[in-house]
Parts: C-alpha cells; sequence; structure tokens
C-alpha cells in the first residue's frame, strides 16, 4: 500500500512487519490527523488480502465479502454474539448505516445462557458488555413466574460486565397500561424496574418504540460499546508506553 498517508501512519504506530498490523486498533488509525474512514477501509481489504485483520476485528474473509458485494454495503468491524437460547432472535440484516447503506453484520450463535449471561453480546467482549431482550409479554410473565432466575441473571451481568442492559420491546406506557391478560401487573413490573436500576447499577434498562426500534437499539449499544472498548485499550497502551 503506498501513498503519504499510508507513509505517516505506519510512521506514527511504528509498524515495521506486515504481522503488526494485527496489533493496531482502528481508534488509532483515525485518531491520526487527516487520516479518515476511507483509508480505513482501504487498508483493511489490503490486510484482508494479505491474511491480516486489525486487533478485534472481524476475520480477513469479511472485509473481502464486503468489498465484493455487488452492491456498496455498511462494515461492521465485530461480530454480534446471540444466545443460543433465545427465542424469536433479532437478524440484524435490514439495519443502514448514518448514509443508509444497508449493514452487513455477522452473527453467530453460542450458549451464554450456560453462564447465566443475557442474549446478546460481542465475540471476544461477551464477558464485557450483555444485552437482554424482553417483549412487554415475556418482561411480565417472567416477573410473575420466573422472577428468581431472572434476578440472578441481572446479578450475574452487574457483577461481571462493563455495560449491560434489559432492551424493552415496548414503552413505558405500554406497561402502565396494564392490558396484558396473563403475568405481572403493572404496579409490580414498575417497582422492580425502579428497585433493579438501583440495586443493579450496570444494568441498564432501555425502553423502546417496538421490535424494530429495539433491534436498532441493540446494536447501535454494541456499537458503541466496541469503539469505546477501543479507546479505552487506546489510552491503556498509551500509559504503558
Amino acid at each position: 500500500m503506498q501513498g503519504r498517508t499510508h507513509e505517516r501512519v505506519v510512521e506514527e504506530l511504528r509498524v515495521s512487519k506486515l504481522e503488526d498490523w494485527a496489533n493496531v486498533l482502528a481508534v488509532d488509525i483515525l485518531a491520526i490527523k487527516g487520516v479518515g474512514s476511507g483509508y480505513l477501509r482501504k487498508l483493511r481489504l489490503w490486510l484482508a488480502h494479505r491474511g491480516i485483520s486489525l486487533r478485534w476485528e472481524n476475520a480477513p474473509d469479511y472485509w473481502v465479502q464486503i468489498a465484493d458485494a455487488e452492491e456498496p454495503v455498511g462494515a461492521c468491524p465485530f461480530t454480534v454474539l446471540v444466545d443460543s437460547n433465545e427465542t424469536c432472535p433479532y437478524s440484524f440484516r435490514e439495519l443502514r448505516g448514518k448514509d443508509g447503506e444497508l449493514l452487513n453484520i455477522p452473527v453467530e450463535n453460542k450458549a451464554m445462557w450456560t453462564e447465566h449471561l443475557a442474549d446478546y453480546s460481542i465475540k471476544g467482549l461477551e464477558h464485557e458488555i450483555q444485552i437482554e431482550r424482553k417483549s412487554l409479554e415475556d418482561l411480565v410473565g417472567t416477573l410473575s413466574g420466573r422472577r428468581e432466575n431472572f434476578e440472578r441473571e441481572v446479578s450475574c451481568i452487574d457483577g461481571l460486565c462493563s455495560f449491560a442492559a434489559i432492551v424493552c420491546e415496548c414503552q413505558w406506557s405500554d406497561v402502565l397500561l396494564d392490558k396484558h391478560q396473563h403475568g405481572a401487573r403493572a404496579k409490580t413490573v414498575s417497582r422492580t424496574m425502579l428497585s433493579w436500576v438501583v440495586k443493579y447499577p450496570r444494568v441498564h434498562w432501555v425502553m423502546c418504540a417496538g421490535r424494530a426500534h429495539a433491534e436498532r437499539a441493540t446494536y447501535q449499544m454494541l456499537h458503541n460499546f466496541w469503539w469505546q472498548a477501543q479507546r479505552v485499550e487506546s489510552a491503556m497502551k498509551n500509559m504503558e508506553m
């Protein structure tokens, strides 16, 4: 790969051989003045054709696939993990980027339920971020018949993760209408949520306007956490230098 920008990146990141790129974070590349997403996209493909990926990023064949797509697609640098025990999981196939491009989001199944974890996470960071999905029916049913098991899960991810969330496919108004036929009543649901948000402060309750909004919110939190984790890793590396 040639060009003044590439030469400057190589110099600032002290890359001396091809294998060094596997230890480079995308956030450190973008932190260099004058270097943007266009260069990062070209670099990822250039490295992919040589069997290399940047640190924490998807395998080289993913970036080749993105480049070979017939229509422009948006890249996702990480793989979303979905609990194998999740019913009606999000597919993440219809989400679009900020410029309207369809996102290509890799998804893998993993039995996270065996560790009392939640429904969604990031491959390689599953003990750092966990997101639980709840429809209104599931929420009221869980707080009625499986409350102790659910609280055990919430307690687990609160103690384990840097960030966790319970994404509800309903709004507060849907809960307070109290129109469901079975499960915990609105008062119980409301009091439980307000109690647990204090008792388990790392677990955030996110109320959404339906399933589609909840799927988008889930991906956006995973995306934001991935970049934030890179920033933290970069800061720690700089402190050690």
